[in-house]
């Protein structure tokens, strides 16, 4: 816990632009067949949890960081 994923700028705008998510459990960042960006509670293509939330939240929330 308490880890955070760095992304540039440009990163965090094109998982967006794919409906990528963001894996709390795992860390992953995951795109399954599109996770809305203010999603939660998808399965984690990585660890089969159920952990996955939108990439735009994932950042609100302080999971992700841009650098």
């Amino acid at each position: 816990g308490g880890s955070r994923v760095t992304l540039t700028i440009e990163e965090y705008q094109a998982l967006r632009e794919e409906y990528a998510g963001y894996c709390t459990h795992c860390n992953a960042i995951t795109q399954p067949d599109g996770v809305e960006p203010d999603a939660h509670g998808y399965q984690c293509e990585e660890c089969d949890g159920l952990n996955v939330m939108g990439i735009e939240e994932a950042m609100f929330c302080g999971h992700l960081e841009i650098a």
